[in-house]
């Protein structure tokens, strides 16, 4: 699907561009809205990955896409973490999710789960951008204040 330095381009750019786009969205939509958006994207992204995957341009513009929703639903999650974790919790809050996160990384290199054929993956990209949006919808946003 196009050369590894294509690739990478394209990959940086998106992320690059996510991260400024995805705090302009936050600061003007809430977190809630912002994460919808950036998961709708993904989501938008891996379903025209379906139709475009023989095409080389169009495969890098649906991955694109779609690393531009994860990208920025990374940013929004980190912000809305800053934004509702008391400062008192905040070091025990992102140990943790920094936990689970090594343990989600260290099976990603499970041979059975990093080498799934092609429908596999994208089917896994779907579930996992549709759970992002449901849990998005019981996000709490309006927490009391902490003294």
């Amino acid at each position: 699907m196009g050369s590894v330095i294509s690739n990478t381009i394209y990959s940086q750019t998106s992320e690059i561009s996510a991260y400024a786009v995805a705090g302009i969205v936050f600061s003007a939509l809430g977190a809630r809205n912002c994460l919808y958006i950036n998961y709708s994207l993904a989501l938008f992204g891996t379903i025209l990955l379906f139709a475009f995957i023989d095409s080389e341009e169009g495969s890098e513009l649906c991955f694109t896409i779609a690393k531009f929703g994860v990208s920025g639903s990374f940013t929004s999650i980190y912000l809305c973490a800053i934004m509702n974790v008391p400062t008192v919790y905040a070091c025990s809050v992102f140990g943790y999710c920094n936990a689970v996160a090594r343990i989600f990384t260290i099976l990603a290199v499970d041979p059975t789960i990093a080498e799934l054929e092609y429908p596999d993956t994208l089917i896994i990209g779907l579930l996992l951008g549709i759970i992002g949006i449901l849990v998005t919808s019981k996000l709490v946003t309006d927490l009391p204040k902490f003294e």
